[in-house]
């Protein structure tokens, strides 16, 4: 049975990482930790209904035949129009810079070690592909996640996901300390941007999400409440302290700039930051909290086509900037940010109608799973440093 309140709430995340992108907002990045948070929810829930249900080889064949009928198509679809499309302006002489390196990137895009070239040191920023490193560290995630929870009894599943929560800040701090090593001068000077584009730092996001398909969280309202008071008040602070001055990008983010750069917060920021997602995810799940909004049909329709909508996003974005003579890391005007946004919205409906939904219907023909979960296969998670 689909769970109410889930599509709205990737709407909302999806609508957070838009209008960060087009600079409406400087706390819009933690859309995507919602999407982790959401997708270690979901598949999850998945996986462990498939063990209790299936033998091993059938758990992994139906699993991985599903994720790959819902993400490949889409994912290699845009690579290739984008390649068909970079090669035309290539010839047209029409701004062959972007395009080359769209060209000389897509390798990395096509092996999903796109969050691996986002870590070097020689990465060069593409609006074609720079969001596909949280591609990446997602389809990374699905790679792993089935084997972990196959192996994991499930009477010691929760004290794993425990486990994978608190070394998720320890691997990040063992990250911080190889990057000051000469043998790791390959990787990007900006530490807190090779933490943030490398899959281990996103393993607490996950790990929340597939703890709350075992526990309960007493309280959730209050904690969430107090929450949202403190987690401005914690970030402002924390980032006063390291550099004694009020920057303009913390204020904006309410203490939690994109990388969380300031006095090494990157190392437990982001447990914070997926903690929060899970009491939000948790309380619409379990509590039913704000459901009206978030089954707002056209949010929830939104949401059921987000996957498209963040795969085509910034490519439109700088498509409108270009035909619009505008700087693409200053703020759209807002008329035009809401057009952009409608356009991507367009591209992503006939997208999901015409390519996606056909192929997701195989799904079941070929790769049926057991019922309880079948309505609730996430869509792939989605910002990036621009």
């Amino acid at each position: 049975m689909r769970i109410k309140g889930l599509d709205g709430l990737r709407g909302i995340a999806f609508l957070m990482v838009f209008f960060f992108h087009t600079h409406w907002n400087q706390w819009g990045w933690p859309g995507v930790q919602l999407f982790f948070v959401l997708s270690g929810f979901l598949i999850t829930g998945i996986l462990m209904d498939m063990k209790e249900n299936l033998p091993a080889r059938p758990y992994f064949i139906k699993f991985y035949g599903r994720r790959i009928l819902r993400i490949f198509p889409l994912y290699y679809f845009y690579l290739a129009i984008m390649w068909v499309l970079t090669t035309w302006a290539i010839s047209s002489g029409f701004e062959t810079e972007p395009m080359f390196v769209y060209q000389n990137e897509m390798k990395y895009a096509l092996t999903y070690v796109y969050d691996f070239y986002f870590a070097l040191d020689n990465y060069i920023p593409s609006y074609f592909l720079t969001h596909f490193w949280t591609l990446a560290v997602e389809e990374q995630f699905y790679l792993i996640w089935p084997l972990f929870i196959f192996l994991v009894p499930r009477k010691h599943m929760q004290k794993a996901f425990w486990i994978v929560i608190g070394a998720a800040p320890f691997l990040r701090l063992l990250i911080l300390v190889l990057h000051g090593m000469d043998s790791f001068s390959f990787l990007r000077n900006n530490v807190a941007l090779v933490v943030y584009s490398l899959p281990f730092t996103h393993l607490d996001a996950f790990a929340f999400g597939a703890l709350l398909t075992l526990i309960r969280v007493p309280k959730a309202k209050g904690i969430f409440i107090a929450s949202i008071i403190i987690y401005p008040l914690l970030g402002l602070a924390t980032d006063y302290l390291a550099t004694g001055q009020w920057k303009d990008v913390t204020l904006a983010s309410f203490g939690w700039p994109i990388t969380m750069p300031y006095g090494n917060k990157f190392i437990w920021g982001y447990t914070i930051v997926n903690g929060l997602c899970a009491v939000l995810l948790y309380g619409v799940v379990r509590h039913g909290w704000a459901v009206r909004i978030l089954e707002w049909p056209p949010l929830r329709y939104m949401g059921k086509i987000s996957y498209g909508m963040y795969v085509y996003h910034l490519a439109i974005i700088w498509l409108i900037a270009k035909l619009f003579n505008l700087n693409i890391a200053n703020r759209f005007p807002l008329p035009l940010a809401l057009f952009t946004f409608a356009l991507v919205w367009v591209v992503a409906a006939l997208s999901f109608q015409w390519m996606e939904k056909p192929i997701m219907d195989l799904k079941d023909r070929f790769f049926d799973v057991p019922p309880e979960r079948i309505l609730q296969d996430p869509e792939p998670a989605a910002p990036t440093e621009a």
